[in-house]
């Protein structure tokens, strides 16, 4: 199974200004990202970063945690990330 990397909009953009699209899709990772952070990503950016990543849902304790987060004034695509990565049990 493919290692998983969560990852958070203000990164991808980074990796899109600096032109280095072409080394995130070579990472041996599947790149993930939460609902808020594709939001964020067709807001500001072109097509080709929807096509690094896949897209994974929050839902039940997640879900709660991102809410909490977020209610603690961590940005909703950051708040998310966090949820989803512990979720996920990722280090």
């Amino acid at each position: 199974m493919q290692r998983q990397l969560v990852i958070d909009s203000s990164t991808l953009f980074a990796f899109e200004k600096a032109r280095l699209l072409n080394l995130l899709g070579s990472l041996p990772f599947q790149l993930i990202i939460p609902p808020a952070v594709k939001e964020e990503i067709e807001t500001g950016s072109s097509d080709a970063l929807l096509r690094l990543v896949k897209v994974v849902p929050l839902r039940g304790r997640s879900l709660k945690l991102s809410r909490s987060l977020s209610a603690f004034g961590v940005g909703s695509g950051e708040a998310e990330c966090c949820a989803l990565a512990s979720r996920l049990k990722l280090s």
